[in-house]
């Protein structure tokens, strides 16, 4: 099972559709920082120092570095957690970054704060 596209735009515990945008990543000491892009017309209590998964996935975390209500945010993780697990190469499109356990009822992804 997942959550519907529709339930993840009110669910105020992550950002729907987030996009890696085409800016160029940039290295801080071990870890990467990239920029994604989201619909800015949609809630959420997420926050820079948040950690989050990118779901699909739900093996590493990203830390928001940078979060702007117009609808960008930043996300750094580890360059080696990117590379075991993400191949070197942030996913392009997320279903959401996300902090917690789903709340919706049709929802089977495991998060956590």
């Amino acid at each position: 099972m997942t959550t519907e596209p529709e339930e993840l735009m009110v669910d105020l515990d992550c950002i729907a559709g987030a996009r890696l945008s085409a800016k160029t990543p940039r290295q801080e000491k071990r870890s990467m920082v990239f920029t994604y892009s989201f619909d800015p017309n949609q809630d959420t209590k997420l926050r820079e120092k948040d950690r989050v998964y990118a779901v699909p996935s739900t093996a590493a975390t990203f830390e928001i570095v940078r979060f702007d209500e117009g609808g960008e945010l930043d996300v750094k993780i580890g360059i080696a957690k990117l590379d075991a697990v993400f191949g070197g190469t942030p996913p392009a499109i997320t279903s959401s970054f996300r902090t917690r356990m789903c709340r919706t009822p049709s929802c089977a992804i495991r998060c956590s704060r």
